[in-house]
């Protein structure tokens, strides 16, 4: 037992070690990846055009609303891609140098 003082009080306490938290906040190194750029991608379900960081490494495409964010707005592993071909896309920004990603649950349209 061991004696505590509190608000004046003294009260007698059981001694128990409490496992220590860890306090330490610096977040993990940013991946590392091979190219990085801003693209404009079609949106999925409104299907207007949205600029994109696009990030790529060994086995994904990552793109992310702005540059400096950590969390993704989605990814694309390289090995569900099945084609990637150019695309004539007609609209009112004249988009040039469009390309189609290809993969069994979707097409990502891309202008880079």
């Amino acid at each position: 037992m061991e004696k505590v003082e509190k608000n004046g009080v003294e009260r007698e306490t059981e001694g128990f070690l409490s496992p220590k938290r860890s306090r330490d906040t610096t977040s993990p190194p940013p991946p590392l990846f091979l190219k990085c750029g801003w693209i404009t991608k079609e949106g999925k379900t409104v299907q207007n055009w949205k600029r994109r960081w696009l990030a790529f490494d060994n086995d994904k495409l990552v793109y992310y609303e702005k540059e400096n964010r950590k969390h993704p707005k989605g990814k694309i592993l390289l090995s569900a891609i099945t084609d990637v071909h150019c695309t004539v896309y007609h609209n009112y920004m004249m988009l040039q140098h469009i390309f189609c990603i290809v993969t069994n649950n979707r097409r990502y349209h891309v202008s880079a």
